[in-house]
């Protein structure tokens, strides 16, 4: 079965702590550029301009609306080509309409309540 993906934020993605294929993540962002001959795409982070290349090889074709919110999950690699971290996508989905800030923010108090739980 399917990892779903633990929930990242594009800023908090670091090369050294992607191993190929090790860690299904989720991350949402929007969609800045596509490029569906070459399979890549771009999502970024609305408020921190951060942004990481997604391979959509496994995707493609998907309805694109540049500037548009997606959800993707996937694994990170690290990419000698682009010397960068690359997503290869296995889900994506438009979320449209999400508030982007008030999502971060559950997502912090979520992850802050899990702490909490493990330390006692």
């Amino acid at each position: 079965m399917l990892e779903h993906g633990e929930v990242v934020f594009i800023d908090e993605i670091k090369k050294e702590d992607v191993g190929v294929g090790e860690k299904s993540v989720r991350l949402c962002g929007r969609l800045d550029d596509h490029n569906f001959e070459d399979c890549r795409a771009t999502l970024s982070d609305p408020q921190t301009c951060s942004s990481v290349i997604l391979d959509t090889s496994l995707v493609e074709p998907f309805d694109t609306h540049l500037g548009s919110i997606f959800q993707v999950i996937g694994e990170l690699e690290y990419s000698e080509t682009d010397c960068t971290v690359v997503m290869r996508t296995r889900v994506i989905r438009s979320v449209d309409g999400i508030d982007f800030i008030l999502y971060k923010n559950v997502i912090t108090a979520q992850r802050k309540y899990i702490s909490s739980r493990s330390d006692t």
